[in-house]
């Protein structure tokens, strides 16, 4: 009596545990099932380049982060940082068309250092977030990504 083999076939979307028989033609039926559900996946969504400014106060955010959560169903958001006021997230890394919540922070160093959860025998900076809570937490700002090569963005921030 001839003993089953034992195969992994993997594909980008999932892995099937395939206890192959030795017979042929049981095979065949396993590679052409195989061969339907590879065809069966869904087309990625295209994405987009997006660029933008962040002031606050009328002068440049020196760094940040801006980040793009869906509101929109099916959409992919993005993250990008922000230095001296400009921000971009590549096509590659970039979100699909949709309504996005922009929520945008920024950090300062209080001048504190805080033990290290991680590494005890060490210490690291304390920070804090600077921007009102209603561009970030409870952010109300929004970002329409139209179906196109490139959106642009602008936020004029207000500390108080």
């Amino acid at each position: 009596m001839r003993r089953p083999c034992r195969k992994t076939v993997e594909t980008t979307e999932f892995a099937i545990m395939v206890t192959m028989p030795t017979n042929y033609s049981s095979l065949t039926i396993i590679l052409m099932l195989l061969s339907i559900c590879i065809g069966c996946g869904t087309p990625a969504a295209e994405t987009f380049e997006v660029r933008g400014s962040v002031a606050l106060d009328d002068k440049p955010l020196e760094s940040g982060t801006v980040l793009l959560v869906p509101i929109s169903n099916g959409a992919t958001g993005g993250r990008a940082d922000v230095k001296n006021g400009e921000f971009a997230i590549s096509a590659e890394s970039g979100p699909t068309a949709g309504t996005y919540r922009v929520e945008i922070t920024a950090y300062k160093s209080t001048g504190r250092t805080l033990p290290d959860n991680d590494f005890p025998d060490r210490t690291v900076e304390e920070t804090r977030q600077y921007l009102p809570a209603r561009y970030n937490v409870r952010s109300q700002l929004t970002l329409e990504i139209p179906v196109s090569e490139e959106s642009a963005a602008e936020f004029a921030l207000q500390s108080r």
